[in-house]
């Protein structure tokens, strides 16, 4: 939420697209495991009850959904730049930025094959997925130098990987 409000204090008007209910302006600095309202309750609901596959299924069909609200806004509105949290499975916007000639800025805060909480089932879709997306962003910002060891090995040229550790906004303190 705060790369959102820098950008809003730059200047930048801001469209969000995500999942319903998973707006980071709204949900930023809440509990990630409390109790979800509406369609976020939903998803968490099915994110329990899935199978690992099916789960990363709806994860890939949602490109669909994601390249047509990019595609919306980007009509709509003169578009700097696309700047993206990476999410497994995700290309959606990659792709449209590519096709229209927009610079891509992608936020890596993960990569596939790490552990992590959730298993992961189609690993090498998601290793392929990875490689297209990050050789295809202009400019990569990851939060440790063990990122960006993993984003090299993905054969993204080292000049536009940047290293920006997590932070801590000072005034809420």
């Amino acid at each position: 939420a705060n790369i959102i409000k820098g950008f809003g204090k730059l200047g930048h008007e801001v469209f969000v697209v995500s999942p319903p209910s998973v707006d980071s302006r709204k949900t930023a600095g809440g509990n990630p495991y409390g109790k979800k309202k509406g369609i976020g309750k939903l998803f968490s609901f099915l994110s329990n009850i899935l199978p690992q596959f099916l789960f990363e299924i709806l994860e890939l069909a949602y490109n669909l959904r994601a390249y047509c609200k990019l595609s919306k806004i980007v009509k709509r509105h003169n578009i700097n730049f696309i700047y993206e949290r990476y999410a497994f499975f995700m290309f959606a916007g990659v792709k449209l930025a590519k096709q229209l000639d927009i610079p891509v800025i992608l936020e890596i805060n993960e990569v596939v094959g790490e552990e992590r909480v959730r298993e992961q089932y189609f690993v090498g879709l998601a290793r392929r997925i990875q490689k297209y997306v990050f050789c295809n962003a202009d400019a990569i910002i990851v939060v440790s130098e063990f990122l960006k060891e993993k984003v090299k090995e993905c054969g993204v040229n080292e000049k536009k990987v940047f290293v920006i550790p997590n932070a801590v906004d000072e005034n809420m303190f």
